[in-house]
């Protein structure tokens, strides 16, 4: 699962990607491609100049 925060409010949240946004952006940047059926979290936002942290949490399933 994969969170990101600006301060203390959560900007996003995500636990199993899907999208062909994500799938179309990966592509472009030249970033690896993810497995349709894959549990991996991945998350596409904007963000303006600032600081961020994020949370990374394991799923049991």
């Amino acid at each position: 699962m994969f969170s990101p925060y600006e301060g203390q409010t959560e900007i996003g949240f995500n636990d199993d990607w899907n999208g062909q946004e994500i799938i179309d952006t990966a592509a472009y940047v030249g970033a690896f491609a993810l497995a349709n059926s894959s549990a991996d979290a991945s998350l596409l936002v904007t963000l303006d100049e600032d600081t961020y942290r994020t949370h990374h949490r394991d799923m049991v399933r």
